[in-house]
Protein backbone atom coordinates (compact mmCIF):
# COMPACT_ATOMS: atom_id res chain seq x y z
CA UNK A 1 0.00 0.00 0.00
CA UNK A 2 3.01 2.45 -0.10
CA UNK A 3 3.44 3.15 3.67
CA UNK A 4 6.31 1.62 5.97
CA UNK A 5 4.99 -0.33 8.93
CA UNK A 6 6.68 -0.24 12.30
CA UNK A 7 5.86 -2.08 15.30
CA UNK A 8 4.68 0.58 18.19
CA UNK A 9 3.78 3.53 15.72
CA UNK A 10 -0.06 4.88 15.23
CA UNK A 11 -2.00 4.49 11.86
CA UNK A 12 -5.48 5.02 10.83
CA UNK A 13 -7.59 2.18 10.60
CA UNK A 14 -11.45 2.98 9.68
CA UNK A 15 -10.95 6.33 10.71
CA UNK A 16 -9.92 5.41 14.03
CA UNK A 17 -6.12 5.67 15.73
CA UNK A 18 -4.53 2.42 16.25
CA UNK A 19 -1.39 1.00 17.13
CA UNK A 20 0.50 -1.41 15.41
CA UNK A 21 1.21 -4.16 16.94
CA UNK A 22 2.56 -6.95 15.37
CA UNK A 23 2.79 -7.73 11.62
CA UNK A 24 2.37 -11.10 8.95
CA UNK A 25 2.41 -11.01 5.85
CA UNK A 26 -0.61 -9.48 4.83
CA UNK A 27 -2.19 -9.23 8.13
CA UNK A 28 -1.94 -6.65 10.88
CA UNK A 29 -2.72 -6.95 14.58
CA UNK A 30 -4.09 -3.72 16.00
CA UNK A 31 -4.49 -2.07 19.26
CA UNK A 32 -6.95 0.99 19.34
CA UNK A 33 -5.46 4.06 21.02
CA UNK A 34 -7.43 3.39 24.91
CA UNK A 35 -7.98 -0.13 24.79
CA UNK A 36 -5.81 -3.21 25.53
CA UNK A 37 -8.12 -5.37 23.35
CA UNK A 38 -6.17 -6.44 20.15
CA UNK A 39 -7.66 -7.34 16.61
CA UNK A 40 -6.31 -8.50 13.11
CA UNK A 41 -7.07 -6.18 10.25
CA UNK A 42 -5.83 -6.21 5.94
CA UNK A 43 -2.47 -4.42 6.29
CA UNK A 44 -4.21 -2.61 2.69
CA UNK A 45 -6.62 -1.12 4.83
CA UNK A 46 -3.94 0.98 7.24
CA UNK A 47 -3.44 4.39 6.61
CA UNK A 48 -0.85 6.97 7.82
CA UNK A 49 -1.69 9.99 10.61
CA UNK A 50 -2.00 12.53 9.10
CA UNK A 51 -0.20 15.40 9.52
CA UNK A 52 -1.64 19.02 11.37
CA UNK A 53 -1.56 20.97 8.67
CA UNK A 54 -3.41 17.66 6.54
CA UNK A 55 -6.13 17.71 9.38
CA UNK A 56 -7.16 21.01 8.66
CA UNK A 57 -8.20 19.87 4.99
CA UNK A 58 -12.03 18.58 5.07
CA UNK A 59 -11.26 15.53 3.49
CA UNK A 60 -9.73 14.19 6.78
CA UNK A 61 -13.18 13.59 8.63
CA UNK A 62 -14.19 11.16 6.12
CA UNK A 63 -12.92 7.45 6.01
CA UNK A 64 -10.59 5.84 3.04
CA UNK A 65 -12.97 4.18 1.75
CA UNK A 66 -15.48 6.72 1.55
CA UNK A 67 -13.22 8.94 -0.06
CA UNK A 68 -11.72 6.29 -2.41
CA UNK A 69 -15.10 5.58 -3.80
CA UNK A 70 -15.80 9.52 -4.46
CA UNK A 71 -12.52 9.93 -5.93
CA UNK A 72 -13.10 6.80 -8.47
CA UNK A 73 -17.18 8.36 -8.83
CA UNK A 74 -15.30 11.73 -10.14
CA UNK A 75 -13.03 9.91 -12.20
CA UNK A 76 -15.70 7.70 -13.95
CA UNK A 77 -18.62 10.80 -14.90
CA UNK A 78 -15.70 13.07 -15.76
CA UNK A 79 -14.78 10.47 -18.31
CA UNK A 80 -17.91 10.45 -19.48
CA UNK A 81 -18.54 14.24 -19.55
CA UNK A 82 -15.03 15.00 -21.67
CA UNK A 83 -16.23 12.45 -23.94
CA UNK A 84 -19.70 14.04 -24.99
CA UNK A 85 -21.54 11.33 -23.76
CA UNK A 86 -25.48 11.46 -23.31
CA UNK A 87 -26.76 11.67 -19.75
CA UNK A 88 -28.95 8.73 -19.97
CA UNK A 89 -26.23 6.49 -21.33
CA UNK A 90 -23.73 7.97 -18.51
CA UNK A 91 -26.44 7.58 -15.50
CA UNK A 92 -26.60 3.84 -16.55
CA UNK A 93 -22.98 3.40 -16.70
CA UNK A 94 -22.76 4.95 -13.15
CA UNK A 95 -25.85 3.21 -11.88
CA UNK A 96 -24.45 -0.09 -12.88
CA UNK A 97 -20.52 0.24 -11.94
CA UNK A 98 -21.19 1.58 -8.85
CA UNK A 99 -24.29 -0.62 -7.55
CA UNK A 100 -27.03 2.66 -7.25
CA UNK A 101 -30.15 3.40 -9.09
CA UNK A 102 -30.68 5.57 -12.01
CA UNK A 103 -31.68 8.28 -10.04
CA UNK A 104 -28.85 8.10 -7.80
CA UNK A 105 -26.63 8.29 -10.61
CA UNK A 106 -28.07 11.22 -11.98
CA UNK A 107 -28.01 13.22 -8.61
CA UNK A 108 -24.45 12.22 -8.45
CA UNK A 109 -23.71 13.54 -12.17
CA UNK A 110 -25.47 17.17 -11.34
CA UNK A 111 -23.32 17.35 -8.19
CA UNK A 112 -20.08 16.79 -9.78
CA UNK A 113 -20.97 19.20 -12.58
CA UNK A 114 -21.60 22.08 -10.38
CA UNK A 115 -18.72 21.10 -7.98
CA UNK A 116 -16.24 19.46 -10.13
CA UNK A 117 -14.17 16.95 -7.42
CA UNK A 118 -14.49 14.55 -5.46
CA UNK A 119 -15.94 16.73 -2.00
CA UNK A 120 -19.33 16.79 -4.15
CA UNK A 121 -19.79 13.01 -4.30
CA UNK A 122 -18.65 12.09 -0.45
CA UNK A 123 -21.51 10.31 1.38
CA UNK A 124 -23.57 12.80 3.26
CA UNK A 125 -23.06 12.37 7.42
CA UNK A 126 -26.13 10.88 9.12
CA UNK A 127 -27.85 12.26 11.64
CA UNK A 128 -29.55 16.11 11.36
CA UNK A 129 -27.96 18.36 9.93
CA UNK A 130 -26.73 21.43 11.29
CA UNK A 131 -28.84 24.36 12.84
CA UNK A 132 -31.50 21.93 12.22
CA UNK A 133 -33.99 22.18 15.39
CA UNK A 134 -36.80 19.97 16.41
CA UNK A 135 -37.89 21.37 19.45
CA UNK A 136 -41.65 22.52 18.57
CA UNK A 137 -42.07 26.27 18.17
CA UNK A 138 -43.79 27.13 21.57
CA UNK A 139 -40.24 25.68 23.61
CA UNK A 140 -37.97 27.30 21.33
CA UNK A 141 -39.77 30.70 21.91
CA UNK A 142 -39.54 29.90 25.43
CA UNK A 143 -35.69 28.82 25.20
CA UNK A 144 -34.84 32.07 23.60
CA UNK A 145 -36.65 34.20 25.19
CA UNK A 146 -35.16 33.31 28.68
CA UNK A 147 -32.16 32.98 27.29
CA UNK A 148 -31.80 36.84 26.18
CA UNK A 149 -33.34 37.80 29.41
CA UNK A 150 -31.98 35.52 31.98
CA UNK A 151 -29.00 34.87 30.84
CA UNK A 152 -27.40 37.44 28.83
CA UNK A 153 -27.19 39.67 31.28
CA UNK A 154 -24.04 41.53 33.78
CA UNK A 155 -24.92 39.94 36.53
CA UNK A 156 -23.43 36.66 34.67
CA UNK A 157 -26.53 34.04 35.99
CA UNK A 158 -25.35 30.53 35.90
CA UNK A 159 -26.51 27.52 33.17
CA UNK A 160 -28.60 25.99 36.21
CA UNK A 161 -30.69 29.24 36.96
CA UNK A 162 -31.66 29.29 33.26
CA UNK A 163 -32.91 25.81 33.05
CA UNK A 164 -34.93 26.36 35.93
CA UNK A 165 -36.16 29.76 34.28
CA UNK A 166 -36.94 27.66 31.19
CA UNK A 167 -38.30 24.47 32.85
CA UNK A 168 -40.89 26.66 34.87
CA UNK A 169 -41.71 28.73 31.75
CA UNK A 170 -42.45 25.48 29.99
CA UNK A 171 -44.45 23.68 32.57
CA UNK A 172 -46.67 26.72 33.11
CA UNK A 173 -47.67 26.73 29.63
CA UNK A 174 -48.00 23.31 29.55
CA UNK A 175 -45.50 22.12 27.53
CA UNK A 176 -42.34 19.81 28.56
CA UNK A 177 -39.03 21.23 29.48
CA UNK A 178 -36.20 20.42 27.22
CA UNK A 179 -33.29 18.57 28.03
CA UNK A 180 -30.20 20.72 29.44
CA UNK A 181 -28.19 19.62 25.99
CA UNK A 182 -30.65 21.14 24.11
CA UNK A 183 -30.79 24.70 25.86
CA UNK A 184 -26.73 24.13 25.67
CA UNK A 185 -26.72 23.85 21.85
CA UNK A 186 -29.20 27.05 21.87
CA UNK A 187 -26.17 28.80 24.45
CA UNK A 188 -23.39 27.54 22.11
CA UNK A 189 -25.10 28.81 18.65
CA UNK A 190 -25.24 32.08 19.98
CA UNK A 191 -21.52 33.95 18.74
CA UNK A 192 -19.03 34.03 21.71
CA UNK A 193 -18.37 38.04 20.93
CA UNK A 194 -22.20 38.78 21.71
CA UNK A 195 -22.16 36.42 24.78
CA UNK A 196 -19.45 37.95 26.20
CA UNK A 197 -20.31 41.15 25.11
CA UNK A 198 -24.03 40.84 26.93
CA UNK A 199 -22.42 39.49 30.13
CA UNK A 200 -19.12 41.21 30.40
CA UNK A 201 -19.71 44.19 28.51
CA UNK A 202 -18.49 45.49 24.91
CA UNK A 203 -15.14 46.22 26.53
CA UNK A 204 -14.07 42.86 27.35
CA UNK A 205 -15.55 41.34 24.34
CA UNK A 206 -13.74 43.12 21.43
CA UNK A 207 -10.39 41.94 23.89
CA UNK A 208 -11.04 38.66 23.45
CA UNK A 209 -12.58 38.15 20.74
CA UNK A 210 -11.69 41.17 18.10
CA UNK A 211 -8.28 41.38 16.53
CA UNK A 212 -6.07 44.03 17.08
CA UNK A 213 -3.29 43.38 14.83
CA UNK A 214 -1.64 46.37 14.46
CA UNK A 215 -0.52 49.98 15.92
CA UNK A 216 0.72 53.42 13.85
CA UNK A 217 4.77 52.64 13.00
CA UNK A 218 7.15 54.94 13.15
CA UNK A 219 9.48 55.03 9.79
CA UNK A 220 12.44 57.23 11.73
CA UNK A 221 13.59 58.50 15.87
CA UNK A 222 11.27 61.01 16.51
CA UNK A 223 8.80 60.25 13.98
CA UNK A 224 5.99 59.29 16.52
CA UNK A 225 6.41 59.78 20.31
CA UNK A 226 3.57 58.45 22.64
CA UNK A 227 2.83 59.81 26.02
CA UNK A 228 1.05 58.72 29.03
CA UNK A 229 0.94 58.77 32.67
CA UNK A 230 0.45 55.94 35.54
CA UNK A 231 0.26 56.33 39.23
CA UNK A 232 3.79 54.41 40.87
CA UNK A 233 3.31 51.35 42.89
CA UNK A 234 5.91 52.36 45.49
CA UNK A 235 5.18 55.07 48.26
CA UNK A 236 8.05 57.87 49.34
CA UNK A 237 8.46 59.80 52.38
CA UNK A 238 9.37 63.22 52.93
CA UNK A 239 12.79 64.81 52.15
CA UNK A 240 13.07 66.24 55.95
CA UNK A 241 14.71 64.81 58.93
CA UNK A 242 11.00 63.00 60.20
CA UNK A 243 10.89 61.47 56.65
CA UNK A 244 7.34 61.55 57.30
CA UNK A 245 4.92 58.93 54.68
CA UNK A 246 3.68 61.42 51.74
CA UNK A 247 2.72 58.98 49.32
CA UNK A 248 2.40 57.14 45.75
CA UNK A 249 3.96 59.61 42.59
CA UNK A 250 2.33 60.06 39.56
CA UNK A 251 4.95 59.57 36.41
CA UNK A 252 4.57 60.85 32.75
CA UNK A 253 6.65 59.11 30.33
CA UNK A 254 7.33 59.97 26.80
CA UNK A 255 9.15 57.14 24.33
CA UNK A 256 10.44 56.97 20.55
CA UNK A 257 8.25 54.44 18.57
CA UNK A 258 10.74 54.11 16.13
CA UNK A 259 13.61 52.88 18.41
CA UNK A 260 12.14 52.08 21.87
CA UNK A 261 14.25 55.29 23.27
CA UNK A 262 12.73 57.25 26.39
CA UNK A 263 12.89 60.49 25.40
CA UNK A 264 11.10 62.21 28.59
CA UNK A 265 9.93 61.81 32.13
CA UNK A 266 8.43 63.38 34.62
CA UNK A 267 7.59 62.79 38.30
CA UNK A 268 5.26 64.82 40.50
CA UNK A 269 2.49 64.07 43.50
CA UNK A 270 0.12 66.40 41.71
CA UNK A 271 -2.54 64.39 39.31
CA UNK A 272 -1.86 64.54 35.39
CA UNK A 273 -2.38 67.78 33.98
CA UNK A 274 -1.42 69.95 31.07
CA UNK A 275 1.34 71.17 33.22
CA UNK A 276 3.01 67.70 33.92
CA UNK A 277 2.26 67.34 30.18
CA UNK A 278 4.45 70.52 29.27
CA UNK A 279 7.37 69.24 31.78
CA UNK A 280 7.65 66.07 30.32
CA UNK A 281 7.48 67.38 27.01
CA UNK A 282 10.30 70.09 28.00
CA UNK A 283 12.21 67.18 29.23
CA UNK A 284 12.09 65.14 25.93
CA UNK A 285 12.90 68.31 23.84
CA UNK A 286 15.81 69.80 25.37
CA UNK A 287 19.35 67.97 25.80
CA UNK A 288 19.53 65.66 29.03
CA UNK A 289 23.10 66.88 30.68
CA UNK A 290 21.57 69.15 32.53
CA UNK A 291 19.53 66.51 33.91
CA UNK A 292 21.85 63.82 34.60
CA UNK A 293 24.27 66.00 36.35
CA UNK A 294 21.51 67.06 38.63
CA UNK A 295 20.70 63.46 39.49
CA UNK A 296 24.61 62.08 39.42
CA UNK A 297 23.62 59.85 36.69
CA UNK A 298 26.93 59.07 35.31
CA UNK A 299 25.43 57.97 31.28
CA UNK A 300 24.46 58.76 27.74
CA UNK A 301 21.34 60.09 27.20
CA UNK A 302 21.05 61.56 23.59
CA UNK A 303 17.40 62.13 23.02
CA UNK A 304 16.75 65.84 22.44
CA UNK A 305 15.22 67.45 19.50
CA UNK A 306 10.85 68.10 18.14
CA UNK A 307 9.42 65.10 17.06
CA UNK A 308 6.73 65.01 14.00
CA UNK A 309 3.62 63.34 16.14
CA UNK A 310 2.62 62.86 19.31
CA UNK A 311 0.60 60.38 20.19
CA UNK A 312 -1.75 60.60 23.48
CA UNK A 313 -5.02 59.42 24.82
CA UNK A 314 -8.32 61.24 25.15
CA UNK A 315 -7.94 62.06 28.93
CA UNK A 316 -8.59 65.90 29.89
CA UNK A 317 -4.72 66.93 30.49
CA UNK A 318 -4.40 66.05 26.21
CA UNK A 319 -7.14 68.28 25.09
CA UNK A 320 -6.26 71.35 26.80
CA UNK A 321 -5.76 74.41 25.08
CA UNK A 322 -2.27 75.24 25.77
CA UNK A 323 -1.29 71.85 24.82
CA UNK A 324 -2.14 72.09 21.34
CA UNK A 325 -1.37 75.41 20.43
CA UNK A 326 2.44 74.85 21.86
CA UNK A 327 2.26 71.97 19.32
CA UNK A 328 0.72 74.10 16.83
CA UNK A 329 3.61 76.35 16.99
CA UNK A 330 6.18 73.45 17.19
CA UNK A 331 4.57 72.11 13.93
CA UNK A 332 3.91 68.77 15.61
CA UNK A 333 0.89 66.79 14.74
CA UNK A 334 -1.01 65.68 18.36
CA UNK A 335 -2.58 62.83 17.38
CA UNK A 336 -5.22 61.01 19.45
CA UNK A 337 -6.09 57.49 19.74
CA UNK A 338 -8.91 55.76 18.68
CA UNK A 339 -11.58 55.83 21.37
CA UNK A 340 -11.41 51.98 23.06
CA UNK A 341 -8.19 51.35 21.05
CA UNK A 342 -6.06 51.03 23.66
CA UNK A 343 -3.57 48.93 20.69
CA UNK A 344 -2.81 51.75 19.44
CA UNK A 345 -0.52 52.83 22.50
CA UNK A 346 0.89 49.78 23.30
CA UNK A 347 4.74 50.94 22.87
CA UNK A 348 4.03 53.43 25.78
CA UNK A 349 1.86 50.58 27.90
CA UNK A 350 4.63 48.69 27.52
CA UNK A 351 7.01 50.64 28.38
CA UNK A 352 5.15 51.72 31.76
CA UNK A 353 4.74 48.21 32.39
CA UNK A 354 8.44 47.43 32.29
CA UNK A 355 9.03 50.45 34.69
CA UNK A 356 6.51 49.56 37.39
CA UNK A 357 8.01 45.67 36.80
CA UNK A 358 11.39 47.34 38.63
CA UNK A 359 9.40 49.55 41.13
CA UNK A 360 8.01 46.61 42.44
CA UNK A 361 11.42 45.47 43.76
CA UNK A 362 11.94 49.05 46.19
CA UNK A 363 10.89 48.64 49.33
CA UNK A 364 7.46 50.46 50.03
CA UNK A 365 6.26 49.11 46.53
CA UNK A 366 2.30 48.63 46.81
CA UNK A 367 2.75 45.98 43.73
CA UNK A 368 -0.22 45.83 41.18
CA UNK A 369 -2.75 44.56 43.45
CA UNK A 370 -3.88 43.75 47.17
CA UNK A 371 -3.42 40.03 46.38
CA UNK A 372 0.33 40.32 45.43
CA UNK A 373 0.90 42.72 48.22
CA UNK A 374 -0.27 40.34 50.77
CA UNK A 375 0.60 41.17 54.39
CA UNK A 376 3.50 43.38 52.98
CA UNK A 377 3.33 46.83 55.20
CA UNK A 378 4.35 49.20 52.49
CA UNK A 379 4.21 52.63 54.41
CA UNK A 380 6.29 51.23 57.14
CA UNK A 381 9.03 50.44 54.57
CA UNK A 382 8.45 53.21 52.40
CA UNK A 383 12.24 54.88 52.20
CA UNK A 384 13.05 56.93 49.14
CA UNK A 385 12.16 60.47 48.75
CA UNK A 386 10.81 61.73 45.12
CA UNK A 387 14.36 63.33 44.63
CA UNK A 388 16.35 59.51 45.31
CA UNK A 389 13.05 58.05 42.94
CA UNK A 390 14.20 60.24 40.59
CA UNK A 391 17.60 59.45 40.42
CA UNK A 392 16.95 55.51 40.33
CA UNK A 393 14.48 56.44 38.12
CA UNK A 394 16.77 58.27 35.79
CA UNK A 395 19.02 55.47 36.42
CA UNK A 396 16.91 52.15 35.37
CA UNK A 397 16.09 54.42 31.88
CA UNK A 398 19.26 55.02 31.32
CA UNK A 399 21.72 52.22 31.97
CA UNK A 400 19.20 49.53 32.04
CA UNK A 401 16.37 49.94 29.61
CA UNK A 402 18.33 51.93 26.92
CA UNK A 403 21.27 49.47 26.93
CA UNK A 404 19.27 46.25 27.25
CA UNK A 405 18.33 44.35 24.54
CA UNK A 406 14.56 44.87 23.12
CA UNK A 407 12.23 42.30 21.47
CA UNK A 408 10.25 44.51 19.49
CA UNK A 409 13.51 45.82 17.34
CA UNK A 410 15.73 43.44 17.95
CA UNK A 411 18.76 45.18 19.45
CA UNK A 412 19.24 47.85 22.10
CA UNK A 413 17.26 51.12 21.89
CA UNK A 414 20.66 53.26 22.55
CA UNK A 415 22.25 51.29 19.34
CA UNK A 416 18.98 52.01 17.22
CA UNK A 417 18.90 55.53 17.83
CA UNK A 418 22.76 56.11 17.36
CA UNK A 419 22.58 54.14 14.15
CA UNK A 420 20.49 56.44 12.86
CA UNK A 421 21.85 59.74 14.17
CA UNK A 422 25.55 58.66 14.22
CA UNK A 423 27.73 60.83 17.01
CA UNK A 424 25.99 64.04 15.59
CA UNK A 425 21.88 63.78 17.01
CA UNK A 426 19.07 65.87 17.01
CA UNK A 427 19.09 69.49 17.98
CA UNK A 428 16.85 72.08 19.72
CA UNK A 429 18.44 75.42 19.80
CA UNK A 430 15.82 76.89 22.54
CA UNK A 431 15.61 77.33 25.93
CA UNK A 432 13.26 75.12 28.59
CA UNK A 433 11.39 79.05 29.01
CA UNK A 434 10.31 78.79 25.90
CA UNK A 435 9.42 75.74 25.80
CA UNK A 436 7.32 75.84 28.59
CA UNK A 437 5.94 79.18 27.22
CA UNK A 438 4.68 76.96 24.88
CA UNK A 439 3.22 74.07 26.22
CA UNK A 440 2.21 75.42 29.87
CA UNK A 441 -1.55 76.72 30.57
CA UNK A 442 -2.05 80.17 30.01
CA UNK A 443 -4.67 82.93 30.20
CA UNK A 444 -4.97 87.35 29.15
CA UNK A 445 -4.39 89.90 31.63
CA UNK A 446 -4.28 93.44 31.67
CA UNK A 447 -0.80 94.91 32.15
CA UNK A 448 -1.17 97.62 34.45
CA UNK A 449 0.77 99.84 37.15
CA UNK A 450 1.35 97.21 39.75
CA UNK A 451 2.06 94.17 36.77
CA UNK A 452 -0.03 91.36 36.11
CA UNK A 453 -3.31 90.57 38.52
CA UNK A 454 -3.43 86.67 38.49
CA UNK A 455 -5.13 83.97 40.96
CA UNK A 456 -5.54 86.81 43.74
CA UNK A 457 -1.94 87.73 43.21
CA UNK A 458 0.35 90.82 41.98
CA UNK A 459 3.36 89.89 39.48
CA UNK A 460 6.29 92.53 38.45
CA UNK A 461 9.01 92.41 36.36
CA UNK A 462 11.41 95.06 35.63
CA UNK A 463 10.67 94.47 31.60
CA UNK A 464 7.08 95.41 32.22
CA UNK A 465 8.41 99.48 32.37
CA UNK A 466 8.31 99.90 28.95
CA UNK A 467 4.47 98.85 28.61
CA UNK A 468 3.14 100.66 31.82
CA UNK A 469 0.52 103.08 30.94
CA UNK A 470 -0.55 101.67 27.53
CA UNK A 471 -3.60 99.20 29.30
CA UNK A 472 -1.94 96.12 27.54
CA UNK A 473 -3.40 92.83 26.84
CA UNK A 474 -0.71 90.31 27.82
CA UNK A 475 -0.42 86.74 27.92
CA UNK A 476 0.20 85.03 30.94
CA UNK A 477 1.40 81.18 31.24
CA UNK A 478 1.57 79.71 34.69
CA UNK A 479 2.86 76.41 36.21
CA UNK A 480 0.39 74.66 38.57
CA UNK A 481 2.89 73.61 40.98
CA UNK A 482 4.60 76.99 41.42
CA UNK A 483 2.70 79.76 42.58
CA UNK A 484 6.24 82.42 42.90
CA UNK A 485 6.02 83.25 38.96
CA UNK A 486 4.71 83.48 36.30
CA UNK A 487 6.03 83.81 32.17
CA UNK A 488 4.66 86.90 30.97
CA UNK A 489 4.49 86.84 26.57
CA UNK A 490 5.42 90.97 26.23
CA UNK A 491 4.04 92.67 23.49
CA UNK A 492 7.36 92.46 21.97
CA UNK A 493 6.37 88.60 22.13
CA UNK A 494 9.78 87.61 24.31
CA UNK A 495 8.86 85.78 27.52
CA UNK A 496 9.23 87.87 30.92
CA UNK A 497 9.78 85.71 34.20
CA UNK A 498 7.28 87.66 36.91
CA UNK A 499 7.79 86.93 40.27
CA UNK A 500 4.67 87.26 43.21
CA UNK A 501 4.56 90.93 44.36
CA UNK A 502 2.06 90.65 46.82
CA UNK A 503 2.49 91.41 50.79
CA UNK A 504 2.08 86.97 51.14
CA UNK A 505 4.61 85.39 49.65
CA UNK A 506 4.44 82.49 47.20
CA UNK A 507 7.25 80.66 47.26
CA UNK A 508 7.61 77.00 47.50
CA UNK A 509 3.38 77.13 47.35
CA UNK A 510 1.34 75.80 44.55
CA UNK A 511 -1.63 77.22 43.21
CA UNK A 512 -3.70 74.99 45.09
CA UNK A 513 -1.65 75.41 48.17
CA UNK A 514 -2.78 79.70 47.51
CA UNK A 515 -6.47 78.70 46.89
CA UNK A 516 -5.86 76.73 50.33
CA UNK A 517 -4.54 79.52 52.18
CA UNK A 518 -6.63 82.13 50.67
CA UNK A 519 -9.52 79.53 52.02
CA UNK A 520 -7.95 79.17 55.61
CA UNK A 521 -7.74 82.73 55.61
CA UNK A 522 -11.64 83.26 54.90
CA UNK A 523 -12.53 80.77 57.29
CA UNK A 524 -13.21 83.11 60.49
CA UNK A 525 -15.65 84.88 58.74
CA UNK A 526 -17.33 81.76 58.19
CA UNK A 527 -17.60 80.67 61.43
CA UNK A 528 -21.14 80.33 62.57
CA UNK A 529 -21.01 81.97 65.46
CA UNK A 530 -19.96 84.99 63.45
CA UNK A 531 -22.31 84.94 60.86
CA UNK A 532 -25.08 84.55 63.81
CA UNK A 533 -23.94 87.62 64.89
CA UNK A 534 -23.37 89.36 61.83
CA UNK A 535 -27.10 88.05 60.89
CA UNK A 536 -28.43 89.68 64.07
CA UNK A 537 -26.77 92.97 63.91
CA UNK A 538 -28.56 93.22 59.96
CA UNK A 539 -31.93 92.55 61.84
CA UNK A 540 -31.58 95.24 64.37
CA UNK A 541 -30.54 97.62 61.83
CA UNK A 542 -33.35 96.59 59.57
CA UNK A 543 -35.71 96.79 62.91
CA UNK A 544 -34.07 100.34 63.52
CA UNK A 545 -34.42 101.47 60.17
CA UNK A 546 -38.16 100.11 59.60
CA UNK A 547 -38.77 102.27 62.88
CA UNK A 548 -37.64 105.22 61.81
CA UNK A 549 -39.00 105.27 58.48
CA UNK A 550 -42.40 104.63 60.00
CA UNK A 551 -42.34 107.60 63.01
CA UNK A 552 -41.09 109.78 59.94
CA UNK A 553 -43.94 109.02 57.69
CA UNK A 554 -46.42 109.50 60.85
CA UNK A 555 -45.27 112.64 61.91
CA UNK A 556 -45.13 114.01 58.67
CA UNK A 557 -48.95 112.59 57.93
CA UNK A 558 -50.29 114.35 61.09
CA UNK A 559 -48.08 117.13 61.96
CA UNK A 560 -49.39 118.35 65.92
CA UNK A 561 -50.43 122.09 66.30
CA UNK A 562 -47.98 125.12 66.55
CA UNK A 563 -48.42 127.11 69.59
CA UNK A 564 -49.24 130.92 68.71
CA UNK A 565 -45.93 133.17 68.62
CA UNK A 566 -46.22 136.41 70.57
CA UNK A 567 -45.49 139.99 69.59
CA UNK A 568 -41.65 141.20 69.54
CA UNK A 569 -41.99 144.32 71.16
CA UNK A 570 -38.77 145.76 71.04
CA UNK A 571 -37.64 147.14 74.33
CA UNK A 572 -37.77 151.42 74.79
CA UNK A 573 -35.21 153.09 75.31
CA UNK A 574 -34.01 156.40 75.23
CA UNK A 575 -31.70 157.83 72.91
CA UNK A 576 -28.08 159.48 74.01
CA UNK A 577 -28.32 162.94 74.33
CA UNK A 578 -26.31 163.45 71.23
CA UNK A 579 -28.52 161.76 69.13
CA UNK A 580 -31.31 163.48 70.97
CA UNK A 581 -29.79 166.74 69.86
CA UNK A 582 -29.47 165.61 66.15
CA UNK A 583 -33.18 164.67 65.90
CA UNK A 584 -34.01 167.70 66.89
CA UNK A 585 -31.92 169.78 64.40
CA UNK A 586 -32.81 167.66 61.47
CA UNK A 587 -36.52 168.36 62.54
CA UNK A 588 -36.64 172.12 62.57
Amino acid sequence: MGIELKIGEEYLHKGGRVTLVTVTDSTAFLRPNGSMHIYPAEVTDLAPVPTAEELLHPTMSYDIQSWGRANQLAEAIALGLSQDTAMADLASVIAETFQVSQRQAHRYIAKFRENSSPLALLPEKPGPKVGLRRVEREREAIISNEIDSEYLRREKPSFEHLYECISTACRGAGLKPPCKNTVRKRINSITAQLRTSRREGAKRAKEMHVAAPGYAPADYPLHRVEIDHTLCDVILVADTPAREVLGRPWLTLAIDVFTRMVVGLHLSYERPSSASVAMCLANAILPKDAWLANNGVAGEWPCQGLMKEIWVDNAMEFRAVALRRGCEQYMTKLQYRPVGSPEMGATIERLIGTMMGRVHLIPGTTQSNTVKKGEYDAQASACMTLREFTTWLTEQIVTKYHLGHHKGINKMPLAAWNEYFGEKGPAFKGTQLEVLGAFLPAVERKLRRVGVEFKGGHYWSERFTPWIGDDRDVVVHYHPLDASVVYVRLPSNELAVAECSSRTSRKGLTFDDVRRRGSLERAPARDPRVLQRRDESHTRTLALLKESQERTAAARANPPDQPKQQELVPAAHSPSPRIAKTLAVRLN
